[in-house]
C-alpha cells in the first residue's frame, strides 16, 4: 500500500478539538443561538477571525469575530444569514450544494424555513 498516510498530530488534534466542542456544548445555554454553536466551534477548528473590537465595524459582513460584549460581537458570528454572507462571501471556505443529500462530515445545513430568501437557522 503506498500513499502519504496519516498527518503527523492529526489524531490529537481531532482529538482536541473533540473536547474543546465538549467544552463548549456544556457552557452553553440550552437555548444558545444555533449560528453562535456554530461559529464557536469553527474557531475552535482553526477557522481565524478576521477583525476585532474596538476598530472594526460588527455589523460588516466582512468581519467575523467574538467580544465579550453583544455589541462587540460581529452580526456574522451569531445570525445565520450574516454567517453565509461572510462564509461564502469573505472567508473562501464555504460553498453551495444542490441537495442536502451531498454534505459531508462536518459540513453545515443552513435554512430559510420561511422561504423569504433569508437564512434563518444553522
Amino acid at each position: 500500500m503506498t500513499g502519504p498516510g496519516p498527518q503527523r498530530g492529526a489524531g490529537r488534534r481531532r482529538l482536541s478539538q473533540k473536547r474543546a466542542i465538549r467544552q463548549v456544548t456544556r457552557s452553553l445555554p440550552p437555548q444558545s443561538p444555533c449560528t453562535n454553536f456554530l461559529s464557536q466551534i469553527l474557531k475552535t477548528g482553526d477557522w481565524q477571525e478576521p477583525g476585532a473590537w474596538p476598530g472594526e465595524d460588527p455589523t460588516s459582513p466582512k468581519e467575523w469575530f467574538y467580544g465579550d460584549l453583544v455589541a462587540t460581537t460581529t452580526y456574522t458570528w451569531a445570525a445565520a444569514h450574516n454567517w453565509i454572507q461572510f462564509a461564502r462571501e469573505r472567508s473562501g471556505r464555504v460553498t453551495g450544494l444542490t441537495n442536502a443529500w451531498h454534505m459531508g462530515i462536518a459540513d453545515v445545513l443552513q435554512i430559510d424555513s420561511d422561504s423569504n430568501g433569508n437564512i434563518s437557522h444553522s
